[in-house]
């Protein structure tokens, strides 16, 4: 169950979260459970003996059913997590889908803003890896290792809104990692 018990624990042994990502104010952190399509976000501040605790703030539930991996029901441990560097919006690869939670309470609480469906034509996979790139955050990049490329989307950093630029071919991309180029002197 959420939060008490021993070391502060806010996730069920079913939900195995399987990546994690934190608000900008370090406040709050987020934890993906792709397995089951769910994101848990969880206030981060200390118990009564000066240890690091973690307490449930609230369960986003993601996919289900065929949602899962847009198949047949099941679910997939595919995922990925991004959060804005201001912190207005978290971005979650889940279930073969992109979804955009806009933030309020210092990020603690979550509302879709947008679910991007896997593109109509051409090779998909469920994204691996998400990555927020450019000036202002400007484009959303995804890894799609099962379709060998790297997807390109355009952010609307008001709304928090995607849009499909393009798309990159690269042999089983498996994470994003954006760097200002040239590098700053």
């Amino acid at each position: 169950g959420a939060g008490g018990g021993e070391g502060g624990g806010v996730v069920r042994v079913e939900d195995g979260p399987t990546h994690l990502a934190s608000h900008p104010s370090g406040g709050v952190a987020y934890a993906l459970c792709a397995g089951s399509g769910v994101l848990l976000v969880a206030d981060v501040g200390r118990d009564g003996k000066g240890r690091g605790a973690l307490t449930l703030a609230q369960r986003v539930e993601l996919v289900n059913g065929a949602d899962a991996d847009g198949t047949d029901g099941s679910s997939s441990a595919a995922g990925a997590l991004a959060c804005s560097s201001d912190g207005s919006f978290v971005y979650v690869a889940c279930g073969g889908r992109i979804s955009a939670l806009r933030t309020s309470e210092g990020g603690r609480r979550l509302e879709l803003a947008q679910r991007e469906a896997p593109p109509a034509s051409g090779p998909s996979a469920p994204p691996v890896g998400l990555a927020l790139a450019g000036g202002s955050e400007e484009l959303l990049l995804s890894a799609e290792q099962g379709a060998d490329l790297v997807r390109i989307y355009r952010r609307d950093v008001a709304s928090g809104r995607l849009d499909l630029a393009g798309e990159v071919g690269c042999p089983a991309p498996c994470c994003v990692l954006p760097l200002a180029w040239p590098p700053p002197a």
